[in-house]
Order: structure tokens, then C-alpha cells, then sequence
């Protein structure tokens, strides 16, 4: 949390619990948007600010070079395949769940979270989720890419995740702009593109479609 937005610096996580609670009330969920896929510590140039100094070849995939393998765009990537980073990674979403209240998440480049390094499905972040009694239970969002090799993952995340769905962006974009899309095209898409999403036990509402995000027309 940036203590520059609170009323009351030195009181900035009460009042985001206090912002949760007043939402609730309202009947409005919150999904946090969090990045579990690299740190402010960028590349070799940046700072070493924590983890870095902790355990830096456990905490980042580090390539035989030494520099980072860069799959975020921003220098420097998370190994959550280690063992003590999926729990670290575990508790961190605990803490926003139990302490906070927050319903659930929506994971910035999600595919980071499912690198072995090559993405699978039941990785260990995945799997130590899917045990977890209340993080199991929350709702969970994938940003389903990365800009690394075979990081492009739509519609391949576990069961447990909705996941954006950049193939309802691009139609309905196309659609409304006149840009040769049928009604068929249309109307599959709207209708949580199952040709794409029905398959490994998911729902309907494992599409989540968007027009555009945080991040503009991307």
C-alpha cells in the first residue's frame, strides 16, 4: 500500500481495511490486484532493496550468465517453482485473505506463477494454492501470459482460475469498428468463447472478457 493515498500515513493499512469493509457493505467485492512476478529490484543496474539480498538465486531465475531471465519486461523474473518462495508467495496471499479481507485476486502475468521454467499446470505455486483451505475458496484471476518463451497461456491455467480472455478483446474491438466479424464470431465469443475455455473441467465463468485494462489496448 502507497502511504501517500491514506488520510493518515502512518495508518494506511487500517484504512484499506476500513475501505474493504465499507465496500462489503455496499454489497461490493474486492479484488486485489497483485504482482507476484518480479520485484522493484529490476536488473543487475537496479537496487538491492530485499530479496536480492536475501537469496537472490532462489528468489529470481537467474540465467548460467548470472543476469536474469527477463519474462516480466521489467528486469528481472520470480522463480515460484522454489520451494520457499511458493510460501512465502503463499503467505503474502494469506495476509490480504485473512488480515485484510480481500475476495480475492487478480495475478499480473500470471504465466510467471506457473513456470518450471516451461508452464505447467499443476506447478507448485498452482498446486499449494489448490491445497490451501481459504485461498482455494477465494476468487482468482490470471493475466494469462508472460512475455517469455511459451509464455502465452490462455485458457491452459488450473480449473481454480477465471482467466482474461484476449480473444473476446480482439473480436469484440473488430465488431464494433465494423472490421469484417460476424455475428457468429461475435455471439461465440460473448458467449464465454467455449470452443477455447470448455475443456480440463472449467466453467463459464472462467472467461473473463474485458475491452480494454489497466494497461490500455493491450
Amino acid at each position: 500500500l502507497d502511504p501517500r493515498y491514506a488520510s493518515d500515513p502512518a495508518r494506511a493499512l487500517d484504512e484499506f481495511r476500513d475501505a474493504v469493509k465499507a465496500l462489503h457493505a455496499a454489497g461490493i467485492e474486492v479484488i486485489l490486484d497483485i504482482v507476484l512476478n518480479h520485484s522493484a529490484e529490476i536488473d543487475l543496474e537496479g537496487p538491492t532493496v530485499s530479496l536480492r539480498g536475501i537469496d537472490n538465486r532462489s528468489y529470481y531465475w537467474v540465467r548460467e550468465d548470472g543476469d536474469y531471465h527477463n519474462w516480466t519486461g521489467c528486469g528481472n523474473t520470480l522463480n515460484l517453482s522454489h520451494p520457499g518462495v511458493v510460501e512465502w508467495a503463499r503467505q503474502c496471499l494469506r495476509f490480504w485473505v485473512d488480515e485484510c479481507h480481500v475476495d480475492g485476486f487478480r495475478f499480473d502475468l500470471a504465466s510467471v506463477m506457473g513456470r518450471t521454467p516451461e508452464f505447467r499446470q499443476d506447478a507448485p505455486l498452482f498446486e499449494a494454492i489448490r491445497r490451501d483451505s481459504v485461498l482455494s475458496q477465494v476468487k482468482l484471476i490470471a493475466e494469462p501470459w508472460d512475455i517469455g518463451p511459451g509464455g502465452y497461456q490462455v485458457a491452459n491455467f488450473p480449473p481454480l482460475f477465471a482467466e482474461w480472455n484476449d480473444h473476446f478483446r480482439d473480436i469484440s474491438r473488430r465488431f464494433w469498428l465494423q472490421q469484417n466479424v460476424s455475428l457468429g464470431d461475435f455471439a461465440q465469443r460473448f458467449a464465454a468463447s467455449s470452443d477455447i475455455f470448455a475443456r480440463d473441467g472449467k466453467r463459464p465463468s472462467a472467461t473473463v472478457n474485458l475491452v480494454t485494462a489497466h494497461d490500455g489496448f493491450t
